[in-house]
C-alpha cells in the first residue's frame, strides 16, 4: 500500500516543481512584449492616470505635449535671443535650435583661422620689409622686398574677401537652418558685430593699403635706381630734386600706410 501511495505522490511533486518554472516562463516572456511592444501598457498607465484626474486620456496626452515643450527653449524672436542660445544648455535646445548654434561655432572657428593666417603672414612678411628697405642697395634686393610686400598683399586681401562675405554666409546658413529672412540677415548682422568682423575689415583694409603704398615706393626706388645711392649711414642720396622730393613723398605715404596698419616703426 505504502509503495502505491509512493507513485501516486511522484507526478504530483514533479507537477509542483514545474509551476514556478511555468510562472517565471510567462513572467519573462510578458515582460519581453512589453519591451517589444510597450504601447498597450503605456497607454493603460495613462488611461489610469486620466481616471485618477478625472480627464480623458486626449487631455492627458495634450499636457504631456505642453510639458515637453516647456522643457525645450522658446524660439527666439530677436538676433540677441539667437546669439543667447550659444550660452544655453544644449539638452534643453531644440534641434532647429542646435543646428543654429553650429553654423555660429563652425563660423566662429572659420573667423579664428583665417586671423590667425592673416596675422602670422602678414607679421612675417613685414620683416622682409621694413628693415631690409633701410640697407637695399641692388634691383635684386628690391625685388625680394616686392616678393614680401606681395605676399602681405594677398593675405590682406583674402582676409578682406572673407571678413566682407561673412554676414551674406552666415544669413544663407540660417535660413537654410530654419531662420526666415529678414530676421536671418538681421541676426547674421548681430553674430557679425559680436565676432569684431567691422575691426577685422577695417584691419585688412589698412593692410592692404599698407601693401599699396609699399609697392608704389618699391618699385618706384627700382625704376628709379640711376637716381639715388646709399650712404654708409643708410640714408639715401637722390641726384636730382624732383626724384628726391617723389621719393620724400612716397616714404611719407609708406610710413603713414604703415602706422596705419599698426605697424611700430622706429
Amino acid at each position: 500500500m505504502e509503495s502505491q501511495k509512493s507513485l501516486q505522490d511522484k507526478p504530483q511533486g514533479v507537477m509542483g516543481r514545474l509551476v514556478p518554472m511555468i510562472v517565471l516562463l510567462l513572467v519573462i516572456l510578458g515582460i519581453a512584449y512589453l519591451i517589444w511592444k510597450p504601447e498597450p501598457f503605456i497607454n493603460l498607465m495613462k488611461y489610469a492616470q486620466a481616471q485618477s484626474q478625472g480627464k480623458t486620456l486626449a487631455e492627458v496626452n495634450a499636457s504631456a505635449s505642453a510639458s515637453a515643450l516647456a522643457a525645450v527653449s522658446p524660439s527666439p524672436a530677436t538676433p540677441e535671443q539667437y546669439l543667447d542660445l550659444m550660452s544655453m544648455d544644449v539638452s534643453k535646445l531644440s534641434d532647429q535650435q542646435k543646428a543654429v548654434v553650429g553654423v555660429f561655432n563652425d563660423e566662429l572657428e572659420k573667423i579664428a583661422k583665417m586671423r590667425a593666417t592673416e596675422v602670422a603672414t602678414i607679421n612675417y612678411s613685414a620683416n622682409s620689409i621694413f628693415q631690409p628697405l633701410t640697407v637695399a642697395r641692388t634691383d635684386e634686393d628690391l625685388d625680394k622686398i616686392k616678393v614680401a610686400v606681395d605676399s602681405v598683399k594677398q593675405a590682406a586681401d583674402s582676409a578682406l574677401t572673407f571678413f566682407q562675405g561673412l554676414t551674406a554666409e552666415v544669413t544663407q546658413r540660417l535660413e537654410a537652418n530654419g531662420v526666415a529672412a529678414p530676421l536671418s540677415s538681421q541676426v547674421a548682422a548681430a553674430f557679425a558685430n559680436k565676432s569684431s568682423i567691422p575691426a577685422e575689415i577695417q584691419t585688412a583694409q589698412n593692410s592692404s593699403k599698407f601693401a599699396d603704398a609699399a609697392n608704389t615706393y618699391v618699385t618706384f626706388l627700382k625704376d628709379n635706381h640711376r637716381s639715388w645711392t646709399r650712404k654708409p649711414d643708410g640714408n639715401i642720396t637722390f641726384k636730382d630734386k624732383e626724384a628726391l622730393t617723389k621719393a620724400q613723398e612716397l616714404n611719407k605715404a609708406f610710413n603713414e600706410s604703415a602706422i596705419q596698419a599698426g605697424f611700430q616703426l622706429k
